[in-house]
């Protein structure tokens, strides 16, 4: 894959200007990210989706916890449609399959990634308070799916 300075000199411009062209900004004029996106095809160029977040702290990434499927077509459809509403709306869903075993690793390593939320779908006993706190304290949205817990977080259950 072709780096951003090496794409910006087979273009013709500047790497600010590459950046804007593939960032949506509008101070571009339509024809020139027009040629641009034209020559990324050309050259197997694909802006870097992790560089940004070093400026704006946001990630746009969403992380999700399910539990194992074990076949359960439930638990496997919920995921699809989070899946599915998560990338049309412009974020990268890191679903992670967790049981009680892993899910203190898994539960780090979202935190880690530095996810703009989470979305957990069935509450392991594991999870604390002090948990879900620090999302809080890091103004991170939490929602839970199947909250049977009464946490007091934002939550989605069935009234099954």
């Amino acid at each position: 894959m072709i780096s951003l300075r090496d794409f910006a000199e087979k273009a013709g411009v500047s790497r600010m200007t590459v950046s804007r062209a593939f960032s949506g900004s509008d101070k571009i004029a339509a024809a020139t990210k027009e040629r641009l996106v034209r020559l990324a095809e050309k050259y197997d160029f694909r802006p870097c989706a992790v560089r940004p977040s070093a400026r704006t702290g946001r990630t746009r990434s969403i992380g999700v916890l399910c539990p194992g499927y074990g076949g359960l077509s439930y638990f496997h459809s919920i995921g699809r449609g989070i899946q599915d509403e998560l990338l049309a709306s412009g974020y990268l869903p890191i679903l992670l399959t967790v049981e009680a075993e892993n899910f203190r690793s898994c539960f780090n390593r979202l935190v880690d990634h530095r996810i703009d939320g989470i979305i957990i779908q069935s509450i392991p006993a594991q999870l604390t308070e002090q948990d879900l706190g620090y999302f809080d304290r890091h103004g991170i949205p939490a929602v839970l799916l199947n909250d049977m817990k009464g946490s007091g977080h934002d939550s989605v259950s069935t009234d099954d």
